[in-house]
């Protein structure tokens, strides 16, 4: 019965809308391949027999990724992001005229790198590719704008030369005989909420904006930063060692004029890690101001890198009932030059925002509980289904019927938006198998 239902699932989630936006590269001379390139530096393609790659157009004797290679790609896409799945790879060679080691970073706004993929040299006569091949993070939530680095380092005796002997350092290797995908990305995106799909809706964009402090309730050595194109919540003043009591803190308050159903939270924090200082942040949420209950963390990232952590889901189950929701978030940036404030602790950071974008930096939305229907989840006895205000279906009996088998299910259901005709568009969330007779 297990594997019954495991082939059950599958036959379930295989019943998928198309994405809303996709993009497929084969070769990367191919006429489409250069459509989302928007800089190449130390870069180009190489036909070796039947493959095609990119590589670096120099090399260096000796690792210095001052000098790589680079390839950037940037999709500016019509809405904000709900999952963007992308696949791409980088090939590392070692031979004795030089060695690869090539790096994929992703980003959302072409100025904060994270680490996607790393293709590091290998043993002498042999091969390493690595692939990225997933959802991305989640931080590319909400955004518009997603942006692929590839980095190609080629390194060796004879690698100064470029040609041929820098062709241990490969991006999109492309073999013309099996016609293979060398790179794609799908995106789906952001259904627009229904008109009064929420009782209470706040969203914020720009921290700075006249509107984004209505419900912060306390402020504690923590201000604004501009580091244009961007700006972000960051500590005033740092520590020269890591100290929670030092940290910078936002307090929000939202008192609300009914009990929660149902409450829904998008916000992010962001951990950097340089010379002078690095990064570690936490979000909290709390039901009286007092008791506080950890949402997300973001720890500190390896030297040079960054750690987006995104907490967008409902809060937890004590929250149903409360008229109150308390949110803090928390900034530690500490180092060397930390204690001294300024850029020198900007290293943890809270609603990164790229300005004049659209881009959500903060969210909440509140249902709340009728007198008729307080808790609007579904209970199996005496109901065939549920559907929540905000279109969402969980059904507790269903019978799946799959290859002449019959099996008895539950499904969660959320809601898709419409189609182009305007038909009303479900996709599955959760599915599992009953148990237990439903009663």
């Amino acid at each position: 019965m297990k594997t019954f239902l495991i082939l059950a699932i599958f036959a379930l989630n295989s019943i998928a809308f198309a994405a809303d936006f996709s993009y497929t590269v084969h070769s990367p001379l191919s006429e489409n391949a250069d459509d989302y390139i928007v800089n190449i530096h130390n870069a180009e393609i190489q036909t070796e027999g039947s493959v095609i790659y990119w590589k670096p157009a120099v090399g260096t004797a000796t690792f210095d990724r001052a000098s790589a290679g680079e390839i950037t790609y940037h999709f500016e896409l019509e809405q904000p992001i709900a999952e963007a799945r992308l696949f791409t790879r980088v090939s590392t060679f070692h031979w004795t005229y030089s060695q690869g080691h090539n790096f994929i970073y992703g980003s959302t706004d072409g100025i904060t790198w994270q680490l996607l993929s790393e293709a590091t040299p290998p043993e002498f006569g042999t091969s390493n590719t690595q692939p990225f091949n997933g959802v991305l993070p989640e931080n590319f939530v909400g955004s518009k704008n997603i942006w692929l680095k590839i980095e190609l380092n080629s390194y060796g005796t004879n690698a100064q030369q470029g040609g041929i002997w820098t062709n241990t350092a490969q991006h999109s290797r492309y073999d013309i005989n099996n016609d293979n995908v060398t790179l794609q990305l799908d995106v789906d995106y952001q259904t627009a909420a229904i008109p009064a799909e929420f009782d209470f809706s706040y969203t914020i964009t720009d921290p700075s904006a006249e509107s984004a402090d209505d419900y912060i309730v306390d402020i504690k050595n923590a201000e604004i930063q501009i580091e244009s194109p961007v700006l972000y919540w960051k500590p005033t003043v740092g520590t020269a060692q890591f100290d929670q009591a030092a940290a910078g803190e936002i307090t929000y308050h939202f008192e609300l004029p009914k009990p929660i159903a149902e409450a829904n939270l998008l916000m992010r924090t962001t951990s950097f890690h340089w010379s002078y200082s690095q990064g570690h942040n936490f979000i909290y949420a709390s039901l009286n101001g007092i008791d506080w209950e950890l949402l997300t963390e973001a720890t500190p990232p390896e030297f040079a890198g960054a750690n987006t952590q995104v907490i967008n889901d409902l809060l937890p189950d004590n929250f149903i009932g409360s008229k109150d929701i308390w949110l803090k978030v928390e900034l530690n940036s500490y180092g060397t030059r930390g204690a001294e404030g300024g850029i020198f602790t900007n290293t943890a950071q809270h609603s990164r925002y790229v300005i004049d974008s659209d881009t959500v930096t903060m969210q909440l939305q509140v249902n709340y509980q009728s007198a008729t229907n307080p808790l609007p989840v579904a209970e199996p006895s005496g109901c065939t289904g549920v559907v929540k205000p905000n279109l969402d279906m969980n059904i507790p009996s269903l019978n799946f019927v799959f290859q002449e088998k019959v099996l008895n299910i539950w499904v969660d259901l959320e809601y898709y938006g419409t189609s182009e005709n305007g038909e009303l568009l479900w996709k599955l969330k959760d599915v599992g198998e009953n148990t237990q007779p439903v009663q």
